[in-house]
């Protein structure tokens, strides 16, 4: 297997990389797939991370080449649950909770992925990808801690917002604003929340399993 990816994937993510020999490339960008292809690879292809602010975003015409070439191509994550939806039909698959997102919710957005990181390893976030909030103000409504209403008025509110703007800081601010409660009390850890990361470890725990 050779996967693209970089911010979404955790420590855990990298190790089992390691144990199961899967070539790791950084975040996709126009064309990296298809040279992979030409080279003659036909093995699997797992795209997670993507660059799409800076350079040309991978393309849908080399992933479905990709896919008629004999690549079992799945997309997990962040760039590649995007791709994956978009290609439902055309034989890529999608796997996880932030695939499943564009299903669910009306109002999700490609940018509800995104966020501003450093360019190179270990990738460090600036930004929180607004897919991760959604999860936690799910939660926080669950625990009666904010109302639905108030969790949609903070969605929204970031919503309009630049996707590099929408920091943890922020969400704070909003959060604390709706509940009259300070943030850390409410949300200790955002760790369980970002699903981006949990979604390539289960993924990669499932071809453990199975391996």
């Amino acid at each position: 297997m050779v996967l693209f990816g970089g911010p979404s994937l955790s420590e855990l993510a990298l190790q089992r990389c390691r144990e199961l020999g899967i070539e790791l490339r950084p975040p996709a960008r126009r064309n990296d797939i298809q040279q992979l292809v030409e080279t003659g690879y036909r093995g699997t292809i797992a795209l997670v991370d993507g660059v799409f602010h800076q350079v040309i975003s991978v393309g849908h015409k080399e992933l479905l080449g990709a896919i008629a070439a004999g690549c079992e191509v799945y997309g997990i994550s962040s760039m590649g649950a995007i791709r994956a939806y978009e290609l439902r039909t055309f034989g890529m698959k999608g796997i996880g909770k932030v695939y499943r997102y564009f299903d669910q919710e009306g109002d999700f957005q490609d940018d509800e992925v995104a966020l501003i990181h450093n360019p190179t390893p270990p990738y460090h976030p600036f930004s929180e990808p607004l897919v991760h909030i959604r999860v936690c103000i799910t939660d926080l409504c669950t625990q009666q801690e904010i109302t639905p209403k108030a969790g949609q008025e903070i969605i929204d509110q970031l919503k309009a917002l630049y996707f590099g703007e929408r920091t943890l800081e922020t969400f704070a601010r909003l959060l604390e604003s709706a509940s009259g409660k300070a943030f850390g009390d409410l949300v200790p850890d955002m760790a369980p929340y970002r699903i981006k990361q949990r979604d390539v470890e289960d993924f990669l725990a499932n071809i453990t399993m199975h391996s």
